[in-house]
Formats: C-alpha cells, sequence, structure tokens
C-alpha cells in the first residue's frame, strides 16, 4: 500500500494512497489528485483560475459542472477539496493542532492514541452508519456530498455548493411541461454515457423495478449495442423472471447468476472479506455486500471484463420521491417527523428498551431541526434532505465500491447532477409516490414495458402459495407480517441471510430487522478496531 505524502501549503498535509486509483495533474504551480471524470476536473480547475479562486464564484462552477467526481488540491497559496452530488468517492480529514489533515484514505489519519467515537457508534448500533461528519474514530471526519474544503492561507472553511431541497428554487411549470424536461434530462444523460463509453461493454443489474428498467431501455432506444444485463439470487427469485422477461423483449441479453448457500458461508469467514470491509466502510457504514460475490462470480467465469462498465439504477425510487413518509403528507409536524425517521431507519435492533434513544437520537433530530430552520413548513423535504446526506449517500451509494474494489468502471445517471437538481426543484405533490415520475414513464411506454403489469412476488412456488393462504387466516395484520417475516430466509433476498444457519436465523429474526442487522454483527466481531468490545459477539 503505497502512499503520496504532499505539502505545499502551511495549513494542510496531505496523504494520497496510491491503490485507490486516484490520479494526478499538475496544476498552476500545485497539484490536483482526483478520481473521476477528468475532463470535468480539469475544465473546473481551469476556470477556479480563471475566478481568482473566488470562493463564491467557485461554488457556483461546482454546481454548474461537477458531476461523479471528487478532487484535492494544493499550492502554496490555496487549497480546495470537493465531493460530488452522491460522495461517489469519499475524503477525509482531521485538524491536528495548527494543521488539517487531508486524505482518500482514513488510514493514513489514524493515530495510536485515536479513540473510539462512542456516539457514533451508538448510531451504528441503530441503523448501520455514524451521523454527520462522525466516523468510529473521534478526530477523523468525512466530507459529506456537495461540499468544499477552502483555505487561502487566512482563513480555512467547509461549506455546502449543493444542499439537497435548499439550494435549487422549486420549479412552478406545470406537470406536462415538467414531464418534457425530464425527458430532455434523461436523454442527454443517457447520450452522454454512451459518448463516454465508447461502445465497451455495458451491464445493466436488471430487476424488477422501475429504475434499472428506465436505463436499459433508454440505452436500448439510442442505439446502443455493446449492451447486456444480469440478475441474481436464490434460483427463480420472482424479481429475476421478470428480469428475463424484459431482457427478451428487448432482445438484449441476459445472464443470470444463482447465489447459493455455500457461497456466502465461505465468503463470510474468509480473508477477502475482512479486505473488503477494510476498504469500503469508511470507518462509517456497515459495507455493502449485496452484489460482492455476483461480480466475483462474473469475473471468474469470465462473463465479465475488465473493461466493462456497469451501470445501475440507483437510488432512483429515493430521488424522484418514493421515499416521502405519508404520515408526513397527512400532517405536516415535528412529532410525526421524528417518528418517521425512527421507524425507518433506527431500529436494526428491535428493543422496547433501547437506551441509545432517548438521550441520543431525540436531541440529534431536534438540534437537526432547528439548524435547518427554512423546512419547518415543509418536513417532507427535511425528511428527504435527511435521508439524502445519510442513507442514501453513507449506505446505498457506497454499494458502488465493490466495483471500485474488482477494478469495474460504473456510472449513476440517477444521482447525475442534473437528474438531482431537477427532482429537488418539483414541488411535494408531484414527488410523493412518484406520481410524476410513474407518469412519465407511462406517457414513454418503451416497447410496453411500463404500462404492461408485472407482479413482483416475495416468494414464488408453493411457498409463496403457502404464505398467501397464512395471510388469509390471520386476522391481525401486526400477526400477519411478524410470521410471514421468518419466511424472508427464502424469500427474493433470501441469499442475504443465508451465510447464518437456518436455525441461529430463527432465533435472530424477531430481534432484527433485516439482513443489515446481521451483518452489523459479523462486522463489528471481524474488525479490529472492536476487538475489545464484548456487546455484539455472537
Amino acid at each position: 500500500m503505497g502512499i503520496i505524502k504532499f505539502k505545499k501549503n502551511k495549513n494542510f498535509n496531505v496523504f494520497i494512497q496510491k491503490d485507490l486509483s486516484w490520479k494526478s495533474i499538475r496544476f498552476d504551480k500545485g497539484k490536483i489528485f482526483f478520481k473521476g471524470e477528468k475532463d470535468s476536473v480539469i475544465k473546473i480547475f481551469d476556470l477556479i483560475k480563471k475566478c481568482r479562486y473566488d470562493l463564491k464564484k467557485i461554488k457556483q462552477l461546482l454546481l454548474k459542472y461537477n458531476n461523479c467526481s471528487s478532487a484535492i488540491f494544493f499550492n502554496n497559496k490555496y487549497c480546495v477539496c470537493f465531493t460530488d452530488f452522491c460522495r461517489s468517492y469519499p475524503i477525509f480529514f482531521r485538524k491536528d493542532l495548527n494543521n488539517i489533515l487531508i486524505s482518500n484514505s482514513y488510514k493514513h489519519l489514524k493515530k495510536n492514541k485515536d479513540f473510539i467515537d462512542e456516539e457514533s457508534l451508538s448510531f451504528i448500533k441503530l441503523c448501520g452508519y455514524s451521523l454527520g461528519y462522525n466516523t468510529l474514530i473521534k478526530n477523523i471526519k468525512i466530507m459529506k456530498p456537495g461540499e468544499i474544503l477552502y483555505s487561502d492561507n487566512k482563513n480555512t472553511k467547509l461549506e455546502k455548493y449543493f444542499e439537497y431541497h435548499v439550494t435549487i428554487k422549486k420549479n412552478k411549470l406545470s406537470k406536462e411541461k415538467l414531464k418534457k424536461k425530464l425527458s430532455i434530462i434523461v436523454d442527454d444523460i443517457i447520450k452522454n454515457i454512451i459518448k463516454k463509453s465508447n461502445n465497451r461493454p455495458i451491464w445493466v443489474p436488471l430487476s424488477g423495478g422501475l429504475d434499472s428498467r428506465l436505463i436499459l431501455c433508454k440505452l436500448h432506444e439510442n442505439g446502443y449495442k455493446n449492451l447486456n444485463c444480469f440478475s441474481y439470487g436464490l434460483k427463480n427469485n420472482a424479481e429475476s423472471l421478470i428480469a428475463k422477461d424484459i431482457a427478451k423483449s428487448l432482445n438484449i441479453h441476459w445472464r443470470f447468476i444463482e447465489l447459493k448457500k455455500n457461497n456466502y458461508v465461505s465468503f463470510y469467514s474468509s480473508s477477502e472479506k475482512k479486505k473488503f470491509d477494510d476498504f469500503s466502510d469508511n470507518l462509517q457504514v456497515v459495507p455493502n455486500y449485496q452484489d460482492f460475490l455476483v461480480i466475483k462470480k462474473m469475473l471468474n467465469d469470465k462473463v465479465l471484463s475488465q473493461e466493462a462498465i456497469i451501470i445501475n439504477g440507483q437510488s432512483g425510487d429515493f430521488n424522484t420521491g418514493n421515499h416521502i413518509p405519508e404520515s408526513l403528507i397527512k400532517k405536516n409536524n415535528f412529532k410525526n417527523f421524528l417518528e418517521s425517521l425512527k421507524k425507518k431507519h433506527f431500529f436494526l435492533f428491535k428493543s422496547d428498551d433501547n437506551p441509545y434513544f432517548n438521550n441520543i437520537v431525540d436531541r440529534f433530530f431536534t438540534d437537526y431541526l432547528k439548524f435547518n430552520k427554512v423546512f419547518k413548513k415543509n418536513l417532507t423535504d427535511l425528511y428527504e434532505k435527511w435521508e439524502y446526506e445519510e442513507r442514501q449517500i453513507k449506505y446505498v451509494v457506497n454499494g458502488q465500491k465493490t466495483y471500485d474494489f474488482w477494478g469495474i468502471d460504473w456510472f449513476l445517471p440517477l444521482w447525475d447532477s442534473e437528474f438531482v437538481k431537477f427532482w429537488t426543484s418539483v414541488d411535494k405533490r408531484y414527488r410523493y409516490k412518484q406520481n410524476l415520475y410513474k407518469e412519465f414513464l407511462n406517457d414513454w411506454n418503451y416497447k410496453n414495458l411500463f404500462r404492461r403489469k408485472f407482479t413482483l412476488n416475495s416468494h414464488t412456488g408453493l411457498l409463496a402459495f403457502f404464505i398467501k393462504l397464512l395471510s388469509f387466516s390471520l386476522k391481525i395484520s401486526s400477526s400477519r407480517e411478524k410470521i410471514i417475516s421468518y419466511f424472508d430466509y427464502f424469500s427474493r433476498y433470501g441469499f442475504y441471510y443465508q451465510y447464518v444457519k437456518f436455525s441461529k436465523y430463527l432465533k435472530l429474526r424477531g430481534k432484527i430487522k433485516n439482513p443489515t442487522s446481521i451483518h452489523l454483527l459479523t462486522w463489528m466481531n471481524q474488525k479490529e478496531i472492536f476487538k475489545n468490545i464484548r456487546e455484539f459477539k455472537n
């Protein structure tokens, strides 16, 4: 693991880990370290130089031009570090006496006398990730999405250039005009991807949902020839059967990767998993393992080449409004805001007596609301802003680390800056339940693949029939859901549970929210930093 130490600024030290594939460019008597789109980064810094490093103008430039790139720049006068809208590539920092240390890896900022941040640990136990800038190490911080760290040797500032639902003014166009605008934005994104892909093989992870279908259909509509898709999971799961049907309708090569129990059992006890954990957890989040073995198997079977590009639909459902809580639509108050967040995000482990709740979670959200006074009349926007900065960026988008680990290039078209800016400009009445998005897709209805009804069941075959009978026989909804949850081990996401024995799963199921709960246990038990913490030993 090589490291470049760079110091041209009296206030900053930079540490660049070489094996993370960050590139460098000499610029204005200094150096740019970056990861992402080279042409975009060069254009941004040329314009930064022209505006003489004026912070206000730099923020405007980043809002307009930065897309899927992070960068660290130093010369003897200035420091400029920035992340993109979805923090594709994290940047870490810590204040050390009179200096600020900056790196693309937390490993080079750690010191022997560092302590675990107990509050961050508490949040990770609740939701799988720490909150705000915090990591598990008290003094090591991580930049948020759409942010700039700036210094002119006199003042150092950490500021947002993009704020979800704040930066962009609400659009007052009619629904029909909004749909036309969305159509232009999506087409431009896809055409740009096609240009950058240059006929390299594109692989789309195809699910039964709308987002991956949109991407696949748009690439097909625009005539991209080297186009493939794949699905995975337990054999004959409902999602993969829908994907197979869609691929057949488009005459696109489709591949199914079956994931078996023994695949995961061996992986979870391997040194490879520990290596991936260190690569991907950012000292902040439970790693996302969903695609890991899929990509490994495709590479080993030579189905996937290093030349390939993976394009998935993360987080189309979120950006288009599908995560807006119904309770906040019915009644816009802080009580509903707090309860909605708690219910969805803070019960990885179910407990009636959770010691972290009252003294940590409630305090955090009370402070968060005070900080975001602009949202008091529209708490749905605040809810989305919180989920954007916390769960979506830290956990969902961080799933791309799988592709980085295997050295595979990727695009996230539904995190394109223009796509995100558009949806933050759309009023909640059009975003709620993806109202505008679904109308847009139904109007387009490419190859009749959006008005056509696909039934996405969690279970298939005789098990699905049995569960349906069970549902009818149980009158109380809460009891029905609780009992049916025990069959998740055999659902379309069942592969995600199956590294533990079924007997152990049955003991745990009533105490956990989802597979991430079990992954958290394993991650904490295996990671060196937690070696003295016995609470999570299973």
